[in-house]
């Protein structure tokens, strides 16, 4: 794939402890289900009540039941009771090796903390506003399109130093046209017009960029995945 220059900028940095819309009513119903509780309850009470529950659970049973929720079969049994007590070490997501499931242990540490908070630690991610500029019509025409998850990681390492994370871990990737696990580095990326995009990631990947006002950087999108 061609190569163009951009700028980039960024704008709005916060830190953020929970990804949007990650628990709502009826996601912690399904707690609920798994745990046999079926008393009527109004809305307003689910949260309450399902914290409450788990706390009875104690963290590791709890921990278990809150991943069976947020994985369903993408995680078995087995994989659970292994890493539910991995879940109580400071940013178990960054440390778990499987990317794609990174950001629903986030998630399931949402739950758990507010329920446990003498066990699990408050999570922690990061969300900004990316503004990108470039003069070439076919990049242009890259930013007008859907969200090309490997064009933005590209321009978003290169803004960082060559010893960060990102870079050390997928340089053949960032260098390359192919980056399946772009997607799942950016938890949450959406368009907000032409030249700004929202994003929303791990700390353990994006720290690097917090000082960073603007840089340049030159990429391509990702090839058609084969």
């Amino acid at each position: 794939m061609p190569k163009h220059k951009f700028q980039l900028s960024i704008d709005h940095w916060t830190e953020i402890r929970e990804l949007p819309g990650s628990w709502p009513i009826t996601r912690l119903k399904a707690v609920l289900d798994i745990l046999e509780y079926d008393d009527p309850i109004s809305d307003d009470e689910v949260i309450e009540i399902t914290q409450m529950l788990l706390e009875d659970l104690g963290p590791r049973r709890a921990a278990e039941v809150v991943l069976e929720v947020v994985f369903g079969n993408q995680m078995s049994p087995g994989v659970r009771q292994n890493i539910a007590d991995d879940l109580q070490e400071v940013e178990p997501w960054a440390q778990h090796a499987t990317v794609s499931q990174q950001s629903g242990i986030f998630t399931t540490l949402v739950l758990l903390q507010r329920a446990m908070p003498r066990f699990f630690g408050e999570p922690e991610a990061v969300q900004f506003q990316l503004q990108i500029h470039t003069a070439a019509p076919e990049a242009q025409g890259w930013l007008t399109e859907s969200v090309n998850p490997g064009l933005v990681i590209r321009l978003l390492a290169q803004g960082m130093d060559p010893e960060a994370t990102l870079n050390r871990l997928y340089e053949d990737e960032i260098k390359g046209d192919w980056f399946p696990n772009a997607r799942d580095i950016l938890w949450c990326v959406s368009k907000i017009d032409a030249d700004h995009y929202s994003i929303i990631s791990s700390l353990h990947w994006m720290a690097p960029l917090e000082d960073r006002s603007n840089w340049a950087a030159t990429a391509s999108i990702d090839r058609v995945a084969r």
